[in-house]
């Protein structure tokens, strides 16, 4: 699985952040985004999740525009924990890596094996 950014400019309204941003992201790979508050490290990271559409270029997973796909499948190919999440809940490992889960189950699980993280994927409390 590749998320690819094609010359993507990112930025709010008419405020462009960065352009021309090109780059792929390959199983196993790592992206390190450094930079002053307000620089677009946010932005940058909401565009690739497709939670923002880019102000010009593309942003790609296996070859299709991320705008192409539904919200189920771009949940259950890209998944993002933030640094620091609302509500303020002491959440186990594993209760977090369950409710990532959803995208693959549906709310509820319905007992599917997808619902499941793998044996010892998570820690417990």
């Amino acid at each position: 699985m590749t998320l690819q950014a094609r010359e993507i400019a990112i930025g709010h309204g008419e405020r462009v952040l960065g352009r021309g941003h090109s780059f792929a992201l390959r199983p196993g790979s790592v992206l390190a985004l450094l930079g002053p508050n307000g620089a677009g490290k946010s932005t940058l990271l909401r565009t690739l999740l497709g939670r923002r559409p880019p102000l010009a270029g593309v942003v790609e997973l296996d070859g299709r525009p991320l705008s192409a796909l539904r919200e189920r499948e771009r949940a259950r190919a890209i998944a993002w924990v933030p640094q620091h999440a609302a509500g303020g809940f002491d959440w186990p490992v594993r209760d977090l890596v369950m409710m990532g889960r959803t995208a693959h189950a549906g709310v509820g699980g319905g007992g599917h094996p997808a619902a499941h993280a793998p044996r010892g994927a998570a820690g417990g409390r």
